[in-house]
Parts: C-alpha cells; structure tokens; sequence
C-alpha cells in the first residue's frame, strides 16, 4: 500500500488489470474451494496481511465480521488512518464469504459513504 503525501490515508495500490485479475479468477470458484485468503475476490497480499493483523487467518474467519469495527480494529492495531475504501474491500470480502455474489470493491463505496453519514 502506498500513501498519499501529506494526506495522512494510506491507500489501496491496485489498478484495473489486477483488480480483473483477482475477481475473475476468484468469481467461479464455490465457497468450498475458498482456502486461502488470496482466493477471495478483491484480496491481494497487502489486504491479505492487514487481515492477517486483525487475527483473521482463514476466509470462514471472516463470516459474521463487522467490516466498520474491521477498519477501526486495523487503524488502532497499526496506528494509521487509512482511506475508507478499505471498508468497501472488506465489506465484499465478507458479503463474498456469507454467500453474496463477487463483486468489485468499490461497487459498496455508496453503502459505506450512507452508512457514515448516518454515524
């Protein structure tokens, strides 16, 4: 992850071809085929390693998580605020792993920016 200069986000470093990548390849596959935490739609290393952080080892850890509290949990376990479109990754992430259908991140920008601003 790379961050923006002065911003004080830390931001997600993936362009489109690598976001095809990694939805295409993760879409066909049944949740039981789902192992690593690389196999989920919209994970990528960097991801893979926050979660990591935040205790979540295997893709069934992540049924039943709260993708906000998710967020929160990683800014404090690291000490960095980071850009909240993090949240959108971990939302689909989690959607994915509760059965929903892949979809690229940023397809839930508008749930989360609704979901904040009632906060």
């Amino acid at each position: 992850m790379r961050g923006m200069a002065g911003s004080g986000w830390r931001l997600l470093n993936l362009d489109a071809l690598h976001l095809y990548f990694l939805c295409g390849r993760s879409a066909k596959m049944a949740r039981k085929e789902v192992v690593r935490l690389l196999d989920i739609p919209n994970i990528g290393k960097s991801i893979e390693k926050d979660l990591v952080l935040l205790g979540i080892k295997e893709p069934l850890d992540l049924v039943n998580r709260d993708p906000y509290q998710m967020y929160g949990d990683l800014c404090m376990v690291t000490g960095q605020k980071y850009d909240p479109c993090i949240i959108d990754v971990f939302i689909s992430a989690v959607r994915y792993m509760e059965g929903g259908p892949a979809r690229k991140w940023w397809e839930f920008t508008n749930e989360r920016k609704k979901k904040m601003a009632s906060l």
